[in-house]
């Protein structure tokens, strides 16, 4: 049996040239299609959304912390399990 991909490709051989434009404009909308869709199921995610309000929130009241001390905290704190362990 021949794979889907393969008929596609035999299929877009055999047309002419202004269908194949046709074509590809719908294979781009199918293709956002599926970003949009994708983005929206990101969305309506409930726990990310909370997140990202709780975040933003955050960024606001400038209740963040800079990278360099993010860094210094997580290497502190997997040297002081590697310590603990040996």
């Amino acid at each position: 049996m021949k794979s889907v991909k393969k008929i596609a490709v035999k299929l877009l051989d055999d047309l002419p040239e202004e269908k194949l434009k046709e074509t590809i404009t719908f294979m781009k909308f199918l293709q956002q299609k599926e970003e949009w869709e994708a983005t929206e199921e990101i969305l309506s995610n409930k726990n990310l959304k909370a997140a990202w309000k709780k975040g933003k929130k955050e960024v606001e009241n400038r209740e963040t912390e800079d990278w360099e001390g993010v860094k210094k905290r997580l290497f502190n704190n997997v040297t002081d399990r590697l310590s603990v362990k040996n």
